[in-house]
């Protein structure tokens, strides 16, 4: 029952009070890579002050939390709006992280009716937010947010491609999923790649390695990034130290991964791997440029991670959100969406902002038509 789940929304005094919380209920919960205590303390030791934590609880249990950074965001009209961001800071150089499946930690049972309470109490203490931002989520996280909060807006929205693990005994039951041409790539891919010596999939495991590994996708992600509206992550001093705290405190490797594809011992691609016991999260990569455009060293280092990700067990293998044409090619599942959402209260300022915001979106988009039909 609702009523029988009690909330308490507050700033911890410090961060240990919150990472023992964190640490014990994320053990009895489904929640994604995203949530694990390496990834979450390094987020925290990020912020430049503790977040607030909500708390939920079922027969003195703690079987719900939440952290949200509250922010205030000025107005055009001089007024300023209350802003939660759930598991994010609410500026570009923090968020840059970029969580993705983001939504309350939960206990594994009565998810629903945990969320659901939580998000009443956010409902009903009106003097908290204007704004409350998730993301990126999934579509049934949104679903659920969405049953409470009936004003949203989505700034983004992206396609999320996964693959389905169930019942794969290796990469070869895998590749029967996908289509002639994209199976052809990948085995010619290999052929010409094991033509040239050996192959090998290598996961850092020392600090030396790790450190390593870290430098050269570096050099590589900034290379091919550098010059994009988005830059690269590794221009971000805080960035930076988040996954050098990540990768280092996990130093077993169950949660944070860094893998090279080794040709005769020389690495040509990287790949960041975030992963619990069922799911494997395809986080980022660096691929060094080739001249052969018949090899492609992407399609081989991920069908090589997807066969490494069934022989440990995993049921699912995520490219995470972002259109591309290997994520569509290599998914054997229905394309899902994950969303950032900024859901909001219907106050007369507030809906007036966002019929500009509508307005000024469908004279860009109209400036836009006319931009191409003209060339």
């Amino acid at each position: 029952m609702l009523s029988d789940i009690k909330i308490k929304y507050y700033q911890p005094d410090n961060l240990e009070e919150i990472q023992e919380k964190w640490s014990t209920l994320f053990d009895i919960s489904s929640a994604s890579p995203f949530h694990n205590i390496y990834w979450i303390n390094s987020w925290l030791k990020s912020l430049p002050f503790i977040p607030h934590l909500m708390e939920a609880r079922e027969a003195g249990q703690v079987v719900g939390l939440a952290l949200f950074c509250e922010r205030q965001k000025r107005t055009i009209f001089g007024t300023k709006l209350k802003q939660l961001w759930l598991h994010r800071f609410g500026e570009v150089d923090y968020d840059q992280v970029w969580i993705e499946h983001n939504d309350f930690l939960l206990a594994g049972k009565n998810t629903h009716f945990i969320r659901k309470a939580m998000l009443i109490y956010l409902k009903n203490n009106k003097t908290l937010w204007d704004e409350l931002y998730l993301g990126m989520a999934t579509e049934n996280t949104v679903s659920e947010f969405s049953e409470v909060f009936n004003f949203k807006r989505i700034d983004i929205c992206s396609p999320d491609f996964v693959v389905n693990l169930i019942n794969k005994q290796s990469s070869e039951d895998y590749l029967k999923d996908l289509s002639k041409n994209t199976r052809s790539q990948i085995n010619r891919s290999l052929k010409l790649l094991s033509q040239r010596g050996s192959i090998e999939l290598k996961q850092a495991r020392t600090t030396h390695e790790k450190n390593l590994f870290l430098t050269e996708i570096a050099k590589i992600h900034i290379e091919k990034w550098e010059s994009t509206p988005f830059g690269s992550g590794f221009n971000n001093p805080i960035f930076k130290k988040f996954h050098c705290n990540v990768l280092h405190a996990d130093t077993e490797g169950k949660h944070c991964r860094l893998y090279s594809l080794n040709l005769d011992n020389k690495p040509n691609a990287y790949v960041y791997i975030i992963k619990n016991n069922e799911k494997w999260y395809f986080y980022l990569s660096a691929i060094k440029k080739s001249q052969d455009n018949k090899v492609k060293i992407g399609l081989v280092i991920h069908t090589l991670l997807i066969n490494e990700a069934i022989t440990h067990g995993a049921k699912c293998y995520s490219f995470l959100a972002g259109d591309a044409r290997y994520k569509r090619s290599m998914s054997n599942t229905s394309e899902s969406l994950q969303q950032l959402v900024c859901f909001y209260r219907p106050t007369t300022l507030i809906l007036f902002i966002e019929k500009l915001r509508t307005i000024k979106y469908q004279i860009l988009t109209l400036y836009s038509d006319l931009i191409k039909s003209s060339k």
